[in-house]
């Protein structure tokens, strides 16, 4: 199906699913995505497509898969605002240790940061 999404909205997509930018740009986790590129979520497994202008998408859905809009983004601030925080580490290569529980976020989070790094 298309899905068009307006700038500073987020589709927010629960695998099995795949997603392809058909116009328009679209980040996830960070990762600025290419027309006609196709990201593809596991089951179990969601993502954040963030438009950063007017977007087209061709979304394919598998069983029990879904998709919600969101006003803004959905990445949170301390996620932002620890990228910024090792932006700004003098000594190279940078290190952070991410704890936190099972299903918490972890992984990503560090897709994030090495999106954006």
């Amino acid at each position: 199906m298309k899905v068009s999404i307006q700038k500073g909205k987020t589709l927010l997509v629960d695998g099995p699913a795949s997603v392809t930018l058909l116009s328009g740009e679209v980040e996830v986790f960070g990762h600025l995505i290419k027309l006609n590129e196709r990201v593809v979520i596991r089951d179990g497994k969601r993502m954040p497509f963030t438009a950063n202008q007017p977007s087209s998408l061709e979304v394919s859905l598998g069983e029990n898969a879904c998709i919600e809009e969101y006003e803004g983004s959905t990445i949170p601030l301390s996620w932002i605002q620890a990228w910024e925080c090792l932006m700004h580490v003098k000594e190279k290569p940078g290190i952070a240790v991410i704890l936190g529980a099972p299903d918490s976020g972890k992984t990503s989070f560090c897709t994030y940061l090495a999106n954006r790094l």
